[in-house]
């Protein structure tokens, strides 16, 4: 592979009369190409993959961060026989929504939001083992609220799912805490040690979220016996007022207290660690399920290899370049047309027409290098399918 530092060498042989090493940070101008080449050709060696876990009822997952926009080429499961029907349908999000819920009879359904810039990648399938519902919180009956929880009641109105939710109080610093025994014991010895619980949660409107310091599960077969899982923040990241948001307990990494009997579990409590008084706590449901490894591949600008780990940014001369000779002598030339454009002037200009002649061609007799790659390497993103007005 080639590195920075023949890219330097290469992207010099181009521009005569511009010297790269007057050039102000010339690496900048490295990485925007980068983003342009992998917009105007799908490029094999600009892919990613980042290993997930599938989990029945949880539909929001992060976006890879490496990922280009939502250049999503797959999602597969790992190791395990794909079955000829297991496709991959990318939609609206509109169209995610109303049909998230229906258990696909095979393969999976994706679509892409974004909030405050973070990236959810929104998955709905049938691979994974279904879930094992803990509470469903739709009831007051059997919960109690002590230390700093106060005030519990039904809301009908705000939930998670329907029918309803669990609202009460968190007063000052220190700890509330929410209990519960259910009325019939639940045999959950597959879960043990390896399951993750799902809390649905909501601070409301107008509190300060950074009030909520940290939520613990305690999951057992008594109050002297549990296993307990604490978080600091949600599943897809900081917490945040006037939105549901999951928060996820893996139980891989449980302190246990006594000696839980998860054959028989019958004791649930949600502990809640806060710095000041959070009004109108609501809490939506809790499962537990069991997670099946995926990995998603998409097109990414990371192609600075440092190491083992690609990057999207330049850390110096000798970072290499994914791209083999094809893609790497499209790359060299838009990395020269935008170090010209960067410096500007006549020269420049100049340079920019005969790099865009090679690199495009002249629409009749002369075909451009991005033609010929096209041709050969055509694109594996998955497409959207339907659109906000027909399905």
């Amino acid at each position: 592979m080639k590195t920075v530092a023949e890219l330097k060498q290469d992207v010099q042989a181009i521009l005569t009369g511009i010297d790269i090493n007057d050039v102000e940070q010339p690496e900048g101008a490295f990485e925007r190409a980068v983003s342009t080449f992998v917009q105007k050709a799908d490029v094999p060696e600009a892919s990613g993959r980042t290993s997930l876990m599938l989990y029945d009822r949880v539909f929001n997952y992060p976006t890879p961060t490496t990922m280009f926009g939502g250049a999503l080429t797959d999602i597969r499961p790992q190791g395990v026989t794909r079955q000829v029907w297991d496709d991959v349908e990318k939609v609206p999000m509109n169209r995610f929504d109303r049909n998230k819920k229906w258990r696909l009879p095979s393969g999976y359904m994706v679509t892409f939001e974004w909030n405050k810039g973070v990236g959810i990648m929104r998955i709905a399938q049938n691979k994974a083992p279904q879930a094992i519902t803990l509470a469903d919180m739709d009831t007051t009956d059997g919960w109690t609220v002590t230390a700093n929880a106060s005030g519990l009641v039904l809301d009908e109105v705000n939930y998670y799912e329907a029918p309803a939710s669990l609202r009460f109080l968190l007063t000052g610093a220190g700890t509330g805490e929410l209990q519960t025994d259910l009325d019939n014991a639940l045999d959950m010895e597959t879960y043990e040690d390896i399951g993750v619980a799902f809390l649905a949660i909501q601070i409301p409107s107008g509190q300060d979220a950074t009030l909520l310091t940290s939520i613990a599960l305690r999951v057992g077969s008594s109050s002297a016996n549990y296993n307990e899982v604490s978080v600091t923040t949600g599943f897809l990241g900081s917490w945040v007022a006037g939105e549901w948001l999951l928060v996820a307990f893996d139980f891989a990494n449980a302190t246990q207290t006594g000696t839980p009997d998860w054959s028989v579990i019958d004791y649930i409590e949600c502990l809640f660690t806060t710095t000041g008084t959070i009004t109108n706590m609501h809490v939506g449901g809790l499962w537990m399920a069991l997670g099946m490894p995926h990995e998603a591949l998409y097109y990414s600008p990371a192609v600075f290899l440092v190491g083992s780990t690609a990057l999207a940014t330049i850390t110096g001369d000798n970072d290499n370049i994914l791209f083999h000779d094809a893609a790497y002598n499209i790359y060299v030339r838009e990395a020269a047309r935008e170090v010209a454009l960067q410096e500007g002037g006549e020269i420049s200009s100049g340079l920019i027409a005969a790099i865009d002649l090679v690199l495009e061609g002249d629409g009749g007799r002369k075909l451009g290098l991005y033609q010929q790659y096209r041709g050969d390497n055509p694109s594996e993103e998955l497409r959207q399918i339907g659109n906000y007005y027909y399905d």
